[in-house]
């Protein structure tokens, strides 16, 4: 049985981070140390309930960082009925020291994979390796994401690679409509103003395929962000919801990249957009997460 107290901490003069493996390998905290500043959000009406196997994501996440495999919408593939998010997001990881990091392994419960996690941290950097290895003797479709729900401040504000987003969820927005708009504005409301006490209801919008690999939060008022890089030929759509006390209470940016979209892996082999792992074969990939603000004027990802 897991030992559900276990926490596994990787720390420095600069961050502390903080990874649940019996909770589905969650990095439940990303901390600023030199400035005070909690930049991973975590729900804390869920985070003494237990996930389980099948369970609804919306419902009991516990948000942090979480992946998903080999789906992220639930749906009927490979002969069988693959759970909301996937198959790994509930089920405890086993781990290993490796150097000044860890390594983080599953086996996915249907599909023929094992997922590693590499973690590592610098010195104001969480580095985070992925590997997908096919462990059968057929090949297997799949999709793959991560979820990182962000902190916000008083002052924050989002950036995110320019180009066409499509919203699918707005106050205004009659439910099944979309509307395309041009980052960051949708109409008259700059969306990369993420201030946490001015704004309202809850979003969400997407971009595919992603422009470029990078984006974050910047807090002024706590002189630090997050910066996310990514792999945008792995990952080739980035959603995006900020929410503002409109959906369950929560304020907080959940994002979300995925390898492609549709995100419902049924969909995605449909139109011949997921991706394909022979016998033996391993994708691997990339995430880094900075912490601090590249310059007090300028914006934390400086391509954008």
């Amino acid at each position: 049985m897991p030992n559900c107290n276990e926490k596994i901490f990787l720390e420095n003069d600069w961050i502390l981070a903080e990874i649940l493996p019996w909770d589905g390998g969650r990095i439940s905290r990303i901390y600023d140390k030199k400035h005070d500043c909690e930049l991973i959000w975590s729900n804390p009406r869920t985070k003494n309930v237990s996930r389980y196997y099948g369970c609804n994501y919306d419902d009991l996440s516990a948000s942090g960082i979480e992946e998903a495999f080999p789906t992220v919408q639930p749906c009927k593939a490979g002969g069988a009925d693959v759970p909301f998010f996937g198959e790994i997001w509930t089920i405890p990881w086993e781990y290993k020291k490796h150097g000044e990091g860890y390594i983080f392994t599953c086996s996915s419960p249907i599909w023929t994979a094992e997922i590693r996690k590499k973690v590592f941290l610098f010195e104001n950097s969480l580095s985070m390796t992925y590997e997908i290895r096919n462990t059968g003797k057929e090949m297997f479709e799949f999709l793959f994401g991560f979820h990182p729900s962000l902190c916000i401040y008083e002052s924050s504000r989002l950036y995110a690679p320019g180009g066409i987003y499509e919203m699918y969820v707005a106050g205004q927005l009659e439910e099944g409509k979309t509307e395309q708009f041009t980052w960051p504005y949708y109409g008259e409301r700059d969306m990369s103003d993420a201030c946490a006490k001015e704004n309202t209801g809850f979003f969400n919008f997407l971009t595919f395929p992603v422009a470029d690999g990078c984006y974050g939060v910047e807090h002024p008022s706590k002189e630090t962000g997050l910066k996310i890089e990514f792999d945008r030929r792995f990952f080739k759509c980035l959603s995006l919801w900020p929410i503002y006390g409109g959906w369950r209470g929560h304020t907080c940016v959940m994002t979300e990249a995925f390898t492609t979209w549709p995100v419902s892996l049924d969909k995605a082999i449909e139109e011949d957009r997921a991706y394909r792992l022979k016998p033996s074969e391993c994708a691997e990939t990339t995430v880094n997460y900075t912490v601090g603000m590249e310059n007090r004027e300028g914006a934390l990802c400086r391509n954008m």
